[in-house]
């Protein structure tokens, strides 16, 4: 891990975020001194609690700043990970729901 890079990618959230930082000490609740000190040694990571408020203030995540990468995605709800695995069927899907105690949902017969 490089930590040039770590504050490089911090420098290009202020810029795009239009923000200063100043205000990115405000918003992280780390005093200016200290972001400034290290941003401009390029030696030195910030503590853990330090990098999550910056992430947090940047609405950004600790990995990304590390390593420039993004996490993958969170699921928010077992809808959503039901939605992306690859069934084909409604009653696959129903199986599924049925499995993690969810309710499964009614559909109505189609008469002819």
């Amino acid at each position: 891990m490089d930590n040039k890079n770590f504050w490089k990618r911090i420098d290009d959230l202020v810029v795009t975020k239009g923000m200063t930082y100043r205000e990115l000490s405000e918003a992280s609740g780390i005093p200016y001194i200290t972001i400034m000190n290290q941003k401009n040694q390029y030696s030195r990571l910030p503590k853990l609690e330090n990098a999550c408020a910056l992430a947090h203030a940047l609405n950004t995540n600790v990995e990304y700043l590390l390593t420039g990468e993004e996490p993958p995605p969170r699921h928010t709800s077992y809808d959503d990970i039901i939605a992306r695995l690859d069934i084909a069927t409604p009653e696959e899907c129903d199986m599924v729901r049925r499995m993690l105690g969810l309710p499964v949902h009614e559909r109505k017969s189609i008469e002819a």
